[in-house]
C-alpha cells in the first residue's frame, strides 16, 4: 500500500513539476552509474564493500538527479542511452558470461563473503563496462542529432538573428 501511494505521489510530482522528470530520470541513471562505478572501484578501493556500494549509489543518485533537474532534455538522452547500453551488454553477457549478477553480489555482501569478489571480477567485466560506456556515448551522440531546441534556445537564436540585421 505504501509503494502504491508513493508511486501515485511520484506520478503527480512528475506531472506538475517539470524539473521532477529530470530528477526521476537522474535517480535511474544515478543508480546505474553507481553500480558501474562500484564494479570498477571494488578492485581498487579496499573498504567494506557494503559501504562502498551504498556510498557510490547514494553519491551518483544525488549528483545526477540534481543535475537532471536542471538539464531535463539531456537527462532523457543520457537515461535512454545508458539503459539501452546496459540492457544490450547484459544481454550479451547472458550468452558470453563473465558479468556477475547483481543479486548474487548483494548476497555475497550480506553474508560478508568479501574475498569472493576477486573470483567474480575477471578482466572480462572491464570489457563489459567499457562497452556500456562506449555504447552510452554513441547513444548520446545519436540522440543529440535529434534533440529539438528548447524555447530558451529558440528565443536566443531569434534574438541573435534580429540583432544581426539591425
Amino acid at each position: 500500500m505504501i509503494c502504491l501511494l508513493l508511486g501515485i505521489a511520484l506520478a503527480i510530482a512528475v506531472l506538475y513539476f517539470e524539473a521532477a522528470n529530470g530528477m526521476v530520470l537522474g535517480v535511474v541513471v544515478g543508480y546505474l552509474f553507481g553500480n558501474l562505478f562500484y564494479n570498477v572501484l571494488m578492485k581498487f578501493i579496499q573498504v567494506n564493500p557494503q559501504t562502498l556500494y551504498w556510498g557510490s549509489i547514494t553519491f551518483f543518485i544525488l549528483f545526477i538527479s540534481l543535475a537532471g533537474g536542471f538539464m531535463k532534455t539531456y537527462m532523457v538522452c543520457l537515461a535512454t542511452a545508458l539503459v539501452g547500453a546496459y540492457a544490450f551488454v547484459r544481454g550479451v553477457s547472458i550468452f558470453a558470461g563473465g558479468y556477475p549478477d547483481e543479486t548474487f553480489i548483494m548476497r555475497l555482501i550480506n553474508n560478508k563473503e568479501y574475498e569472493q569478489f576477486g573470483r567474480l571480477y575477471g578482466p572480462q567485466i572491464y570489457g563489459y563496462l567499457v562497452g556500456i560506456l562506449v555504447l552510452t556515448a554513441f547513444g548520446m551522440i545519436l540522440q543529440g542529432q535529434f534533440v529539438p531546441e528548447t524555447p530558451e534556445e529558440k528565443e536566443e537564436k531569434n534574438y541573435r538573428q534580429k540583432r544581426r540585421f539591425h
